[in-house]
């Protein structure tokens, strides 16, 4: 699994895309590399950009240190927003996915967009 991190001065959030297979590896080095930025303070907005990420067939295992990571990070991230794009069509098979064993606790706010310019307007309360 690969990402790239990258930080919006003017819009104040980041923007993490991923590419490749997930992993439960892959998504917690991503997670510590978004929470050591320098940038980067607890409760910070992020939109992770998943629409090149192949997340069809993780295992259980994975999705469990993914939720281990937020237990043990809770504080460091914080309570900002998480936008979670995908593909169009992949809503509904990403909650499904993560359906799957425990609910990851999280003082985030968390919502899933098929669409990156609706994910922004979401992320910067410009929503209503």
């Amino acid at each position: 699994m690969n990402f790239e991190i990258l930080y919006s001065e003017e819009r104040d959030f980041f923007v993490v895309k991923t590419s490749g297979l997930m992993t439960g590896v892959g998504f917690v080095s991503m997670g510590q590399a978004l929470i050591d930025h320098n940038r980067f303070s607890a409760g910070h907005n992020v939109i992770f950009d998943h629409t090149d990420l192949n997340f069809r067939q993780p295992a259980l295992s994975d999705l469990q240190k993914v939720r281990m990571f937020h237990a043990e990070n809770e504080k460091a991230i914080g309570n900002g927003k998480s936008a979670i794009v995908v593909n169009i069509g992949l809503i509904d098979m990403w909650n499904l996915l993560w359906s799957k064993g425990e609910k990851i606790k999280t003082n985030n706010k968390t919502c899933v967009f098929d669409s990156f310019d609706e994910a922004v307007i979401w992320t910067l309360g410009l929503d209503g």
